[in-house]
């Protein structure tokens, strides 16, 4: 039995998320050996799930699709950028754009 010791969620960056998920040789010579953190003892343990009824699991073709429905539901386009807007007390407050796909990792200890 394994114990739960952390996750994060995050809006992916689907520009660079399944290269990055997938460890593709182009995605690790663009990133530099500075910034590579694999460790390949633990690698094998690594799992991935994408939901079956996605159909094609390209971020980029969902992320459209999300954006289209976006569009038919509301009638106006998805709010994609950061934007600024002055709060009540005076200060400049930064409004994160929408973020419709978000990855996770969850990080398992096994148990001792």
């Amino acid at each position: 039995m394994a114990t739960k010791s952390s996750i994060h969620i995050k809006p992916c960056n689907i520009a660079s998320s399944e290269a990055h998920n997938r460890r593709t040789a182009e995605y690790m010579r663009n990133i530099g050996e500075s910034r590579i953190y694999v460790v390949p003892e633990l690698s094998t343990d690594n799992e991935q799930w994408i939901n079956p009824d996605f159909g094609t699991p390209e971020l980029r073709t969902h992320y459209d699709n999300i954006k289209q429905m976006v569009k038919e539901k509301t009638g106006r386009a998805m709010q994609e950028k950061e934007r600024e807007r002055k709060g009540k007390n005076g200060k400049i407050l930064k409004v994160a754009g929408c973020s419709p796909i978000r990855e996770g990792v969850l990080l398992i200890r096994p148990h001792p």
